[in-house]
């Protein structure tokens, strides 16, 4: 809904466009009121690329298309699509690049999200989603473990940084644990059904290969001790990811929470939300 209240407010019809010019951008832009946000690409391409090569609202027909992907759950076309305005550093793209970073940072790719909140912070430092910028910006140094760069950035806002404490699991204490009893790991990183699961499905290959061995079905055992092996393996890389998506989680739900405290909220500034 945001992304759609943004490309609302870009689209009015310039003066002095040709009536083809304003026949393809006026369905463009009903196509995307509409949610049609794959056919309305189609027609921005048409107008940039066939009807105005040259025309001044190129650069925001392009974000307008820009953004028409990102509407349309297309984040990385729309990306690609960016990277020549970014380049050419035109103010028409702010928008798009404080959405872009917006849109990454949600989907938990900060190190990409940090590229462009601090190419908008560093290139247009007055526009108006400044402030909301900083606050992502502040929240991506704390995902990505580095603090400092959020003091530096604006230290008020992010005066008590250092007293956030993320809850780690220990990738490799994960998988020893597994690997001495099945389950483990999973368990200390918080997995209590996958930990059952782990310990019991170890248990029963085990135990049916003692079993084909007491009954002198060597081949059974064989190929049965076979199976448990690859099963046991599985189990250790399994607590290691189990650990992995904790501490993933764990740092998603900080940030969120350390950028919702200091965003921006109309008509008051975080210093009063505290």
């Amino acid at each position: 809904m945001r992304l759609l209240c943004t490309l609302l407010l870009l689209m009015s019809l310039p003066a002095g466009l040709t009536a083809a010019q304003q026949d393809v951008l006026g369905f463009a832009r009903h196509l995307v009121a509409s949610g049609e946000y794959y056919r309305a690409i189609t027609e921005y391409k048409r107008y940039l690329y066939s009807l105005a090569p040259e025309d001044e609202q190129r650069p925001h027909v392009r974000v307008e298309m820009v953004l028409a992907y990102f509407a349309g759950g297309q984040l990385d076309q729309g990306l690609h699509s960016l990277e020549d305005m970014m380049l050419e550093r035109h103010a028409a793209a702010a928008p798009a690049v404080a959405e872009a970073g917006r849109l990454l940072f949600d989907a938990g790719r900060y190190g990409e999200a940090r590229a462009y909140l601090e190419f908008y912070y560093g290139t247009w430092p007055s526009e108006a989603q400044l402030g909301e910028v900083t606050a992502r910006l502040s929240a991506v140094y704390l995902a990505l473990d580095q603090r400092q760069l959020a003091l530096e950035l604006d230290p008020r806002l992010n005066a008590s940084i250092e007293d956030i404490s993320i809850s780690r699991k220990s990738l490799p204490l994960a998988g020893s644990l597994s690997a001495v009893l099945p389950g483990a790991g999973q368990l200390y990183a918080g997995r209590p059904v996958d930990a059952a699961v782990a310990f019991t499905v170890n248990l029963i290959f085990l135990g049916a290969t003692v079993s084909a061995v007491d009954a002198g079905h060597t081949l059974l055992a064989a190929g049965v001790g076979i199976f448990g092996i690859g099963w046991y393996g599985g189990n250790i890389f399994n607590a290691i990811n189990s650990a992995r998506l904790h501490n993933q989680q764990a740092v998603d739900d900080a940030v969120r929470d350390y950028y919702e405290q200091r965003r921006p909220v109309m008509g008051v500034g975080w210093q009063q939300r505290f």
